[in-house]
């Protein structure tokens, strides 16, 4: 069987694997978009964790090979690849993060419980092995999937960028990446000689999150919609679970007939795109220590959030939901700590190379904290951060 993929071509599956791709809990993954509410603003950005998690697959067996991983350990690695992302819950990572759970245990959880356990076993393929690879057991294959730099993460800029239509996100240079892998003491890392595929790999990190995933808009659609799961939470509209079985458009059928007033109209806003407005943003760099303490306690905490939302639309006059704060995880770039085999020793990404240190310090630069508001509230918050950081 071969599955033909706009990023990597003709992408040959076995019959191991189509079975798996057969299966319901990875057909679900057709109808879950990778960047959820991206689309608002790259309307091309309509692409699944299937294309994805078929993306993956291809990569690691070619990542594989090169470190020398063949046979029985060769078939486990892809069948991992394949089925790393089945534990997503809809709307993808926006909703793992609401949630604050782990796609990676809910992976497990499925292979362990659904048919997806008989499948592999019958494929000769040990279910055992693929969780021990999920879960960190088996180092160089784990790595592989899941590092500084691995095949997960050059898949998914390579895509993003391609149906976001951004043509500096797609400079990355897989083949020159995955071809410079090494094995050392047990871990992957990379061979100098791929230097600058790395530093092309962390500008489009950078320039992915600063143009992408960090958008404005896109912020705006998260906070609408993690507005209206929390009300269908709070009110046994739907219940954590649901999230990891529903796909998107069930998700946003049961809100929309939720019979709760608030939900209904903001996803009513979020269909027909009348999104809340920016009425002022904070960058990370303009916050003093004290400041970044309080931003991270409201971060880390729904319920401080929503006083807040509350405070505001208290002084706007404003009505539950019109008013937003948008709160994103600090952001890490996990690509600078890659190790990079030096012929003075292994070594940081950021010792060696200038540039990967400067895009590392100006990464924090794409972290906002945003407060979102109806355009007719938008003249009665001057200066919404004064409440928020005192």
């Amino acid at each position: 069987m071969i599955i033909r993929d706009p990023i990597h071509g003709n992408v040959k599956i076995n019959d191991v694997e189509r079975d798996i791709i057969e299966c319901s809990v990875f057909q679900r993954l057709l109808h879950i978009k990778q960047l959820s509410m991206v689309y608002l603003v790259y309307p091309g950005a309509m692409h699944t964790r299937f294309e994805h998690s078929v993306g993956t697959m291809h990569l690691a067996d070619k990542a594989g090979k090169e470190l020398g991983i063949s046979g029985k350990d060769l078939a486990e690695l892809r069948v991992a690849a394949l089925v790393h992302d089945i534990g997503h819950p809809a709307f993808s990572h926006l909703v793992e993060m609401f949630l604050k759970e782990d796609h990676e245990k809910k992976s497990i959880e499925i292979i362990k419980n659904s048919e997806l356990y008989n499948v592999l076993e019958k494929g000769g393929i040990d279910p055992k092995n693929i969780i021990k690879i999920i879960e960190r057991d088996k180092l160089v294959s784990h790595q592989i999937l899941d590092s500084d730099v691995d095949v997960d993460r050059i898949d998914y800029l390579l895509r993003d960028a391609h149906h976001c239509g951004v043509a500096y996100g797609r400079a990355v240079d897989a083949d020159r990446l995955l071809c410079t892998l090494r094995k050392y003491k047990e871990n992957v890392v990379l061979d100098e000689k791929g230097l600058s595929a790395a530093e092309t790999l962390l500008f489009t990190r950078y320039i992915m999150r600063e143009t992408v995933y960090g958008h404005r808009i896109s912020r705006v659609g998260d906070a609408m919609l993690c507005y209206c799961l929390n009300k269908a939470l709070e009110n046994n509209v739907l219940k954590k679970d649901d999230l990891f079985k529903m796909t998107d458009s069930e998700v946003i059928y049961k809100l929309q007939n939720s019979g709760i007033k608030e939900i209904k109209m903001q996803v009513e806003r979020l269909l027909k795109r009348r999104l809340l407005k920016e009425v002022s943003a904070v960058q990370y760099g303009d916050l003093n220590s004290q400041e970044k303490k309080i931003i991270a306690k409201l971060g880390a905490n729904w319920d401080a959030k929503e006083e807040f939302e509350r405070k505001l639309a208290g002084i706007a006059g404003a009505n539950d939901g019109e008013i937003l704060v948008d709160i994103p995880k600090i952001p890490v770039m996990k690509e600078s700590k890659i190790k990079v085999l030096t012929k003075k020793g292994l070594k940081k990404i950021t010792a060696v190379s200038l540039m990967a240190k400067v895009i590392n310090e100006a990464y924090n630069s794409t972290w906002r904290i945003r407060v979102f508001a109806d355009k007719k509230h938008l003249r009665k918050l001057k200066n919404p951060f004064k409440i928020i950081l005192k």
